[in-house]
């Protein structure tokens, strides 16, 4: 961020983050049992191991598998203790900053005015589904994924080389797929970037160039329809 105008939208952002956000660090856990058990289990009490965070590969909590939540729960509990919800939203709120920012970023690179970014950022920001992603432990999986989401979309719109970058949307992509399915829609979404803002009109390079991510896409969702069933509780949608 090089502008005045860029700096004000952010502190304007960070004041209103913390402020609409900011209470409920006196929230309790309230979240589903599977959930408040990977906090509340022996293992993430100071005992984190490689076989504890393998062993979140191999199951699900609620029905939704999202191994990278878990993870980052399980360090939280390690860092924090299981006694107190707080610690463990803030770190969710710190995560929204940075996603925040991160789109903050990415709108100013595909040329929208300042005024308009602040309030696309705003809104973003402080809509209430975000309210309720942020407020909530099992919101973590879906705050990791739209990270992964920003950096993603940051990358895909940067100078980089095509190597270095299609790497980078590939780990983008299997990564954040370990802490929201969501991130599947990826390739979609940047053909729809190279047609507009972008304006790449090769789209038989487009296309080619994310194969692989295709295939991420194909296989994913296979394995989220051939193993898990639906759910409504748990980490990420």
């Amino acid at each position: 961020f090089r502008s005045r105008s860029e700096w004000l939208i952010l502190a304007i952002l960070y004041l209103a983050v913390l402020l609409i956000y900011l209470p409920m660090r006196g929230h309790e856990f309230l979240e589903p049992e599977e959930i408040v058990g990977i906090v509340a289990d022996p293992r993430s009490e100071g005992n984190m191991s490689l076989g504890t965070v393998l062993d979140e590969f191999s199951h699900r909590h609620g029905s939704q598998w999202a191994p990278l939540a878990a993870v980052s729960l399980r360090i939280d509990a390690t860092i924090f203790g299981p006694e107190s919800a707080a610690p463990f939203l803030t770190i969710n709120l710190l995560l929204h900053l940075l996603n925040s920012t991160l789109l903050l970023a990415l709108l100013r690179r595909l040329g929208a005015r300042t005024p308009v970014a602040g309030f696309v950022v705003l809104a973003f920001a402080l809509h209430p589904v975000q309210v309720e992603t942020v407020a909530r432990l099992g919101g973590r999986g879906e705050l990791l994924g739209a990270f992964f989401w920003m950096v993603a979309l940051l990358l895909h719109t940067s100078r980089r080389t095509a190597p270095l970058r299609d790497v980078g949307l590939l780990l983008c992509m299997v990564v954040g797929f370990t802490a929201s399915p969501d991130i599947l829609l990826l390739p979609v979404i940047l053909l729809l970037l190279d047609r507009w803002p972008l304006g790449r009109k090769d789209w038989r390079t487009t296309i080619v160039e994310k194969t692989p991510l295709f295939l991420v896409l194909v296989f994913g969702a296979i394995f989220l329809t051939t193993t898990h069933s639906p759910t409504t509780s748990g980490f990420g949608s």
